[in-house]
């Protein structure tokens, strides 16, 4: 093989090879679409015949999920009463270049007659594509008595969520339908 021949074929497989790298990229960098709905489940049990959910809006770049919300029966049992569904707040998180978003310790307070329930939520995850987005939720929640004493604690526990864009209603209305 000349020189010639093995120069051209060596900078042909760099140019192959540099836009294998740059491809891979940017399929790796996957954002949502813009001022869209989202929602679905978590992978706890569910509640009453209920599966706990997760939803979300995005911004109007996207560039943000907001009122991002998943409920859980937590650890309802701990005071020896029913399981039911409480929805966890996590308010505004920010999504990076790379499509992935995270927020770390944020508390909800609920009360409850004699007892208040705070829940420290983690949130982490990425989108697959610009309809679906998977992560998981770690939570710990402290029940504490009001004028009782009451002290119990549980976790930290770990689900796993997968949240898809909402689809727009078929049939008159105008809304999403499920979110």
């Amino acid at each position: 093989m000349s020189m010639k021949t093995f120069r051209s074929r060596t900078i042909a497989l760099a140019a192959v090879g540099a836009l294998t790298i740059t491809g891979t990229a940017l399929a790796a960098s996957v954002h949502p679409h813009a001022n869209k709905k989202y929602g679905g489940t978590t992978s706890e049990a569910k509640t009453k015949g209920q599966k706990p959910a997760v939803t979300f809006k995005t911004s109007k770049n996207g560039t943000q999920l907001l009122n991002f919300t998943y409920q859980t029966a937590g650890c309802s049992a701990i005071a020896g009463v029913s399981a039911s569904l409480t929805k966890q707040d996590l308010g505004t998180i920010a999504v990076g270049k790379s499509g992935t978003f995270s927020r770390k310790g944020a508390t909800t307070k609920r009360s409850s007659g004699l007892s208040q329930t705070d829940t420290t939520s983690t949130v982490s995850g990425h989108f697959k594509n610009a309809s679906t987005a998977v992560g998981t939720i770690t939570f710990t929640q402290k029940l504490v008595g009001k004028g009782v004493p009451v002290s119990k604690s549980c976790g930290p526990e770990k689900v796993t969520f997968t949240a898809t864009q909402a689809k727009p209603q078929q049939s008159g209305g105008g809304g999403y339908g499920g979110y």
